[in-house]
């Protein structure tokens, strides 16, 4: 799940710099779309929105994964997640 989480968040975070460039033809990655129409810049945004939704979803499925894992293993994993320590 992290690594699903990592990517899914560079994909919203690299689409969502390329709709800035491409829309408003600023931001890091401007120079590489400064010929872009519109409706490239709108793609870019629905393919972000679509990351960061996605992004939402994962992290709603991860909560829900530990509550059901801490409850079925009646371990606190939330809280060994923040120390670092289960117990045994």
């Amino acid at each position: 799940m992290v690594v699903a989480l990592l990517i899914i968040l560079a994909l919203a975070t690299v689409t969502g710099l390329m709709a800035y460039g491409a829309e408003k033809h600023a931001g890091p990655l401007a120079g590489l779309l400064r010929g872009a129409s519109e409706p490239v810049g709108d793609a870019f945004e629905e393919i972000h929105e679509f990351f960061s939704t996605a992004a939402l979803v994962l992290v709603r499925l991860h909560i829900a994964g530990v509550a059901v894992s801490s409850w079925l293993h009646r371990e606190n994993l939330v809280r060994a997640m923040v120390t670092g320590r289960k117990r045994p």
